[in-house]
């Protein structure tokens, strides 16, 4: 039986990737600090785990966990990933995730680990209106993306010296049910379940690639799983949506008008106009992609948060 480690796995792809590793036969191992991830929502999971608290920069916790379990891969999701918060910490988000993945590397390295499955960002690209694939130059516009871009050098740096087996995952804009951060997505249901039809937003046209979570816990557990897919891979639909879309999309699915108020303060400093992954290398590698369109993710999350009856 496989032994995996996931680090963040309290947070809000952790939980859906714990669910399917364990699904999937894994002994699973969750380290996460609950800064923002949630026991609470790991406990509705079908299965047992072994579960650590503690700081990702903490290495010597991790080398213990790592030996203690003879864990044979590791998942690294920890970050700090709220982009307002970054944007306002900079130096906090370089700490916890460009050290946090250095301790994980060392940890692995003195733990004789020898695969890692990262979770990178599309944030690494430009704002081009074209499908982006892993060799567009890269051109990080904020600080979480920046962090992230160091990340992916020190853990090519360690695959080289040190033969750290590596996939980085280049993850685009992932939505569905037990979300931790206030992205925009979940302030929008979260409003939805208050009653309340007239919802603040800022930008309107800024169009992303949206990714079901469950399908996108299937994409780091199936490239995880190959012995092949050492390097770096897209994750997203390749379809991207403006948040006038998503909007509309899910007044039709309740059936009931949604009127959107134009909030000034909710205007991010820097925000792309496009981006949508292309998923060429992906399908090639593993013969498959996500598959869940936006229409029947929202239509589960809003299910799963009781805005719609089971179908």
């Amino acid at each position: 039986m496989t032994t995996v480690l996931i680090t963040g796995g309290a947070g809000f792809i952790g939980r859906w990737l714990v669910r399917h590793a364990l699904n999937a036969g894994a002994a699973v191992v969750v380290y996460d600090n609950l800064r923002v991830g949630s026991l609470e929502n790991l406990m509705e999971i079908e299965g047992s785990f072994a579960f650590y608290q503690g700081d990702i920069r903490d290495q010597s916790q991790l080398v213990h966990v790592l030996r203690k379990h003879s864990v044979g891969r590791v998942f690294h999701l920890a970050a700090l990933h709220y982009i307002p918060y970054c944007e306002s910490h900079p130096q906090e988000t370089f700490e916890v995730n460009l050290v946090g993945t250095l301790a994980v590397l060392e940890a692995m390295r003195a733990a004789l680990v020898p695969r890692l499955v990262f979770a990178s960002t599309g944030a690494l690209y430009p704002p081009l209106d074209i499908p982006l694939t892993e060799e567009t130059p890269l051109e990080p516009q904020d600080i979480y993306g920046l962090t992230k871009l160091h990340c992916e050098q020190a853990i090519q740096y360690y695959q080289k010296r040190y033969g750290i087996e590596a996939t980085l995952v280049r993850l685009f804009n992932t939505y569905g049910a037990y979300e931790t951060n206030p992205h925009l997505l979940p302030h929008i249901i979260q409003t939805l379940k208050q009653g309340v039809r007239e919802i603040p937003l800022g930008n309107l046209k800024p169009k992303r690639d949206y990714v079901y979570v469950e399908d996108v816990a299937e994409g780091f557990w199936r490239l995880g799983a190959s012995p092949s897919t050492v390097g770096v891979y897209n994750l997203g639909t390749g379809v991207e949506h403006s948040v006038e879309e998503v909007v509309a999309t899910l007044a039709a699915l309740l059936q009931t008008p949604i009127q959107i108020v134009q909030d000034p303060s909710r205007v991010r400093p820097v925000d792309k106009l496009h981006q949508r992954a292309d998923l060429e290398r992906l399908r090639s590698a593993l013969q498959w992609v996500p598959s869940t369109s936006l229409v029947d993710g929202l239509r589960r999350w809003l299910t799963m948060e009781g805005l719609l009856e089971q179908r």
